[in-house]
């Protein structure tokens, strides 16, 4: 099978993902790809190269989440499906369980508060929640959310979680996202791990927002534009939700620093934990993802080209 890595590669990447596929894969790296590519893997693809490559099956994106505008290229040719990776899944789990945490016990202001000498959240019940006995709503069922459901039972949490369609050998407490407003009530932790598709945008506004408990957790480490801006900015600054753990946002750096990360203060709020969409990241992360790449291609290698695949018409 012939693998083409576009982009720029690291000597020592080339010869990592040379090594763990070198009995079904052979490697060629580079801008441009020869015309026997099979898969492509990387950055970059656009329509024009699947013109040219007429022996082209597949695209991979080595990351979790693929761009509209890459599905859209995808999509226009023929005979090539698209594929992502869920190597991160473990790390962004634990960084969504480390928000939840956080944001129950109060861990930031606390953290401030000490390092000014302030013992003052000591012995304070009213500053910190308590998980078990609770439910959680997890909010997007996919290798993330699995996780992050396995890791609040374990907690003593009860659980409840919601996705695009119930599949057939899902738990009981699965349910379909069309039931979301009837489970929100009941959620004292939304824990949202979705991508950003059409369906996904804007799905917690202002309305899903007040349905919420009052005094509720939100943990995103999926997409910010999931939720609605400004709802969730009110709530939390009006102390109507108990406060929220934020890995993903709605503005991105453009320039040189400060780059803040939504329209309003987010940052101005002791209720909020923020962290700059690192969710998916932790030492030794590029292993992970070039043995994951591996797995997918000794599919590939098989005959199986469903493996991880992108439904083109959602774009997830």
């Amino acid at each position: 099978m012939r693998v083409h890595g576009a982009g720029q590669w690291a000597p020592e990447a080339q010869e990592t993902v040379g090594r763990l596929t070198r009995r079904f894969a052979s490697w060629t790296f580079g801008e441009e790809p020869p015309t026997d590519t099979e898969v492509w893997v990387g950055p970059g693809f656009s329509a024009e190269h699947g013109r040219r490559l007429p022996r082209l099956r597949a695209v991979v994106v080595p990351w979790a989440g693929p761009s509209r505008e890459l599905v859209e290229q995808v999509r226009s040719v023929p005979g090539v499906s698209l594929h992502n990776l869920h190597h991160n899944a473990d790390a962004t789990t634990e960084m969504a369980v480390a928000l939840l945490l956080a944001v129950a016990k109060s861990v930031a202001p606390r953290d401030r508060a000490m390092r000014q000498g302030d013992w003052g959240g000591r012995g304070r019940a009213s500053s910190a929640l308590l998980l078990r006995g609770s439910t959680a709503l997890v909010l997007g069922y996919g290798a993330i959310g699995r996780r992050i459901a396995r890791v609040c039972r374990a907690l003593g949490m009860r659980v409840l979680a919601v996705r695009r369609e119930a599949r057939a050998g899902d738990p009981a407490w699965v349910h379909p996202v069309a039931r979301l407003k009837e489970f929100l009530p009941e959620a004292d932790a939304l824990l949202c791990s979705l991508p950003l598709t059409e369906e996904t945008r804007g799905l917690i506004g202002s309305r899903e927002i007040e349905l919420l408990p009052e005094r509720a957790i939100v943990v995103n480490v999926g997409r910010g534009p999931v939720f609605d801006e400004d709802a969730l900015y009110e709530a939390l600054s009006t102390g109507r939700l108990w406060g929220a753990g934020l890995d993903v946002w709605w503005q991105y750096p453009s320039g040189e620093p400060p780059n803040w990360p939504s329209r309003r203060p987010f940052h101005e709020l002791e209720n909020v934990v923020l962290t700059p969409h690192c969710g998916g990241w932790a030492e030794g992360i590029d292993e992970v993802r070039f043995r994951e790449l591996a797995r997918l291609l000794r599919r590939f290698a098989v005959g199986d080209w469903t493996a991880n695949a992108v439904d083109l018409a959602r774009g997830y």
